[in-house]
C-alpha cells in the first residue's frame, strides 16, 4: 500500500450502499482534481481493492482497516 501520490478518505464502514457510493465518488473527484491515479479509503475493518474507470481514466482504490494502515505506516 502506497500513500505518497494518493488521496486518502476515512470512514467507519462502506457496508451501506449509499455511503460506499458517496465515499468512492468523493475520492474519485479528489483523484481527478489532483491528477492522481490511486486512492485509499481507511475503514474500521474492511479490505478491498477496486479498479475504477471514471471519465475515461483508470483509478486504483484500496480499502484497508485502520489497524493495518497504522501498522504499515510504522514500517
Amino acid at each position: 500500500m502506497t500513500v505518497s501520490g494518493s488521496a486518502i478518505k476515512v470512514c467507519a464502514s462502506l457496508k451501506n450502499k449509499e455511503t460506499r457510493e458517496i465515499e468512492i465518488n468523493g475520492l474519485l473527484e479528489a483523484l481527478e482534481v489532483h491528477e492522481l491515479k490511486q486512492g485509499l479509503i481507511i475503514t474500521e475493518d474492511e479490505t478491498d481493492s477496486l479498479s475504477v474507470i471514471h471519465n475515461s481514466k483508470k483509478y486504483q482504490i484500496n480499502i484497508v482497516p485502520c489497524w493495518q494502515w497504522v501498522l504499515e505506516a510504522e514500517k
